[in-house]
């Protein structure tokens, strides 16, 4: 009886940490420098190409993967950000690096504009500037 107890009250309490998904940041992946947040980069090699989805999603989250495509490591980059009152995805993609990249910082400039650095392993990084405003995307570095 008491085994069972303990087993229906993990679950209550699993479903609780669940359910708070969308108001919570995750913190196990997430961590604050100074100005930047540092997240880690999703492996999804052989899956599905990175889709937007804003209703999965808060203003200002910032996911960042890794896939391949013929043979080509390539990284994409979703922010998210409130627009007229729309929350709204806006995607990147970045090909041909010369490194393999595990972690990423961020920043945001202002409310249409994030700026983000990819990380490897030996504390290197390359850095770019990523801007949604309305139906379009820009990328500059």
């Amino acid at each position: 009886m008491e085994k069972r107890k303990l087993v229906i009250l993990m679950a209550i309490i699993l479903q609780a940490c669940l359910s708070d998904h969308r108001e919570q940041k995750n913190i196990l992946n997430t961590a604050t420098t100074e100005n930047d947040t540092v997240i880690d980069i999703k492996d999804i090699f052989y899956a599905n190409r990175p889709v937007i989805e804003p209703d999965k999603h808060l203003n200002k989250d910032i996911e960042i993967y890794k896939t391949l495509f013929k043979d080509n490591q390539i990284y994409s980059v979703i922010f998210y950000r409130l627009d007229s009152n729309r929350l709204r995805g806006y995607q990147v993609f970045l090909a041909n690096l010369t490194d393999d990249y595990s972690t990423a910082s961020y920043k945001w400039e202002n409310d249409y504009t994030l700026i983000f650095k990819l990380r490897n392993t030996k504390g290197q990084s390359e850095e770019y500037t990523m801007q949604g405003y309305g139906g379009s995307t820009g990328l500059s570095w």
